[in-house]
């Protein structure tokens, strides 16, 4: 008799380990995937982050490696536990450190000792359930991803397992019976997995409940069996230590497929690395991407080997609570999911949490009729068998069950992926190639016989792809990093480049998401010591007088990379920004341009443009500061700079023209302070002041005067600001942005001069801000420097400089 209980949608458990940047070093001069994949830079900000104590679990710390006892008691702490990671020939230690000494300064400490790989603090991890009394009688999902075709068409012979790491799995449900082997409860440290929660037994039921018992609901495969893995406790709490335990667990139980319906938006060294020993190994990762509608990336659906999966509802369109972003790869039913209720009985759930096991079911069947194929080529597969092109949020697309098991993977024709078989470019070549799969490297070699010029550039790839240039030099038989290259996002060209000595030079070409696309790119190498000619940029708007806003696009028929400047200085290769997308004009600019060929440049092309019906807002700026909190742009010729003398009286000091820009300290009634005693006096349509920048996050309108959007502006702009007040920018002639999560409101640079304190709002003491690092300044007042939500450092002109962007 079929029993329904309280439903319920359930959101992610989250994670928040502490945040590290990967790095690797190879000695060998073979490319492997497992080299690039794991030495690849990160992208984004990604600096070690100030550790938050109370969401650290009883003061402890995990450390992975192999680690002399004595010098962790040396250092005052207490060992909690040890686990011997075999599937890795490492060892994971729990320690607690005591709370006389400071957490921050021992984590340090720690990480200088030998054998120490990673160390880390063991956050908890939390995870929710909101009731949803929505009752739903039908598995909708089943006929829309074609499983009943596929069910009627294949044998599926071969037996799969799926370890679900999670609140464990109610064992005795009557629709998993002979389903559940036995797991491990790594919360309570025994080998009884029970469901004292219903999040993990709701995953297992959408994968494996019994069908054709005329009961309940019908799981994706019935030749499947779930290993539980209990990794949270009955309140949804666990912690890094434990996740990592998991994985570990999965690897030596012999699974074929981990589902992790968890996340955090944290990265952390030990889990990427206990992910990457599985994946190895042939076990195919499944991430549930997270039900906070950002475009943060989440871990572990984020990380290389892991298949990132969003959710959709019944009408194939992304639910409305599905994280989303350029690091989708899969997107699956998640709204309104029928399964099962740890306690016996049904729930309708909702949540990424339940599309992953969508696909982890997916994945099995798949394995199941072809056990041969390796985790890269399943998820290959899957991905052919929904769009076969990549969307932005939705990856690629919602997978089709029956379209994916008659999918034939494609010849693989393409460049090899190692050093041994590289693909040699020579010099004035282009090569046209395909990024043919996931994680899919291409090698090329070129040899430099004496010093010489050489221009990398990459070019026409599709906009599914954000695609990077590695560069390595062959250094006896191991490789050694030139530089690495991915300066722009999706579908944008890439450029390098650089004085090559003599040897043998390698171009790893790669996609930063690992996809893959039909479209193909260009590389070209050439060396620039020959007769190159360089054809100065031209643009499509001529010198001369507008009244609207526009943008300027440069081109030149040399297939080479465009530099430009907007200060009056002349680009070079060492100056000026590389030219990617359009140049918005708001108010009065030059642009000087030039073609850039290793450190051959064209000649200067110079475009002037005059905006002289242009309304600027009225701008309120911070006074008596020792640091520029603005500029102020001279609009016409025939303007004075003054210097104020002890009686508060004016001295003309000399002429100003036309386009000039001077640093503004502070303002003193109609007076600009531009350094120490000199003053401009603020002349209405003469002299306009920006106070900052508005940095755009992500696409987001661009207003005219009537409210009406403009155009959309790109990630990655950056527009002048006039004023701002908390709720919208003016960027000059009555155009706006608004204030929100997708700007960034950009004053200007602290640049310590040396360590100094970074203070929370409270004024406590929270982390050090390191010398010669870069750190956004937000508002400046009351004596500090607000560098975001409140945090500051104290306003003292020998502690740092301030550079105005």
């Amino acid at each position: 008799m079929r029993k329904l209980v309280g439903s319920f949608a359930v959101i992610l458990m989250i994670i928040t380990p502490v945040h590290f940047h990967a790095s690797a070093e190879e000695t060998t001069s073979e490319v492997t995937d497992e080299f690039l994949t794991k030495t690849k830079p990160l992208k984004g900000n990604q600096q070690e982050q100030s550790i938050n104590e109370d969401a650290v679990e009883n003061r402890e710390m995990i450390i992975q490696g192999n680690v002399d006892l004595s010098e962790l008691h040396s250092l005052g702490l207490e060992l909690v536990e040890t686990t011997d990671l075999s599937s890795s020939n490492t060892t994971l230690y729990t320690v607690k450190i005591p709370n006389e000494l400071d957490y921050e300064n021992t984590l340090l400490k720690v990480k200088e000792l030998n054998g120490v790989e990673n160390a880390e603090p063991n956050y908890k991890v939390e995870m929710s359930a909101t009731p949803n009394d929505y009752y739903y009688s039908n598995q909708w999902y089943i006929p829309a991803l074609d499983f009943p075709k596929s069910w009627n068409s294949f044998s599926f012979r071969n037996e799969i397992k799926v370890a679900v790491l999670d609140t464990g799995v109610s064992k005795g449900h009557e629709d998993l019976k002979g389903k559940v082997l036995n797991g491990y409860d790594f919360v309570n440290n025994d080998s009884d997995p029970a469901d004292d929660h219903g999040h993990g037994t709701s995953v297992a039921g959408i994968i494996a409940a019994i069908s054709n018992n005329r009961t309940g609901i019908a799981g994706i495969n019935q030749n499947v069996k779930i290993i539980p893995v209990k990794v949270s406790d009955r309140e949804g709490h666990s912690t890094v230590e434990d996740q990592v335990k998991g994985i570990h667990y999965a690897i030596e139980q012999g699974a074929d497929i981990i589902n992790m319906s968890y996340g955090s938006y944290y990265y952390s060294d030990i889990e990427n690395e206990a992910l990457w020993e599985a994946f190895e190994q042939g076990i195919t990762l499944i991430g549930a991407a997270g039900n906070d509608t950002s475009r943060e990336p989440m871990y572990p659906a984020t990380y290389l080997p892991v298949i990132s999966v969003a959710a959709t509802d019944p009408s194939k369109n992304l639910a409305y609570f599905s994280n989303r972003g350029e690091w989708i790869d899969l997107a699956a039913p998640g709204e309104d999911m029928y399964s099962l209720h740890s306690e016996g009985g049904y729930s309708v759930v909702s949540g990424t949490s339940f599309s992953a096991p969508v696909v982890a079911g997916m994945a099995s069947l798949l394995l199941s009729e072809r056990p041969d194929l390796n985790p890269r080529e399943v998820e290959w597969i899957l991905e052919l068998g929904a769009n076969g092109s990549w969307k932005k949020d939705y990856g690629y697309g919602i997978p089709n069950m029956y379209k994916s098991l008659t999918t034939t993977l494609p010849v693989e024709e393409e460049v090899s992926g190692t050093t041994e078989d590289a693909f040699d470019i020579g010099y004035y070549e282009t090569r046209s190639e395909k990024m043919n799969f996931p994680y899919d490297y291409d090698v090329y070699v070129f040899n430099v016989d004496s010093n010489t010029d050489v221009d990398i550039s990459l070019t026409g790839m599709s906009n599914e792809l954000d695609l990077s240039i590695d560069i390595e030099k062959l250094a006896g038989s191991s490789l050694e990093m030139v530089d690495y290259i991915d300066e722009y996002g999706l579908g944008k060209a890439e450029s390098y480049s650089f004085l090559a000595s003599p040897g043998t030079y390698y171009v790893i070409i790669s996609d930063y998401n690992n996809h893959w696309s039909s479209t193909p790119y260009q590389l070209s190498v050439v060396s620039t010591n020959q007769n190159v000619p360089l054809v100065s940029p031209i643009a499509n708007f001529d010198s001369g007088k507008y009244t609207q806003p526009f943008e300027v696009k440069l081109s030149s028929t040399s297939n080479k990379r465009i530099v430009y400047t907007l200060d009056g200085s002349t680009p070079s290769s060492v100056n000026g920004l590389s030219y990617v997308d359009s140049i918005p004009v708001y108010e009065s600019t030059t642009i000087k341009a030039a073609v850039i060929s290793g450190t051959t440049t064209s000649d200067v092309s110079t475009f002037t443009y005059e905006m002289d019906d242009m309304t600027i807002p009225n701008i309120t700026l911070p006074v008596d500061h020792d640091h520029p909190s603005a500029r102020v742009i001279i609009r016409r010729d025939g303007l004075g700079l003054y210097r104020k003398n002890s009686d508060n009286t004016f001295t003309y000091y000399r002429g100003l023209t036309k386009g000039e820009q001077l640093k503004v300290f502070g303002v003193s009634g109609h007076y600009y302070n531009v350094g120490g005693d000199y003053y401009v006096r603020h002349q209405e349509g003469k002299t306009i002041a920006y106070i900052g920048r508005a940095l755009i996050k992500e696409p987001t309108p661009l207003y005219d005067p009537n409210g009406n959007v403009y155009r959309m502006l790109q990630k990655g702009e950056a527009i002048k600001v006039y004023s701002y007040n908390g709720q919208k920018y003016e960027v000059g002639g009555g155009y706006t942005i608004k204030a929100d999560k997708k700007s960034f409101y950009l004053m200007g640079y602290v640049k310590p001069k040396k360590d100094i304190v970074l203070y929370s709002p409270n004024g406590a003491k929270h982390s050090t801000l390191k010398k010669g690092n870069l750190y956004y300044v937000k508002s400046i007042g009351d004596g500090k420097v607000d560098l975001g939500n409140g945090y500051y450092v104290v306003d003292r002109k020998e502690d740092f400089y301030f550079i105005k962007n």
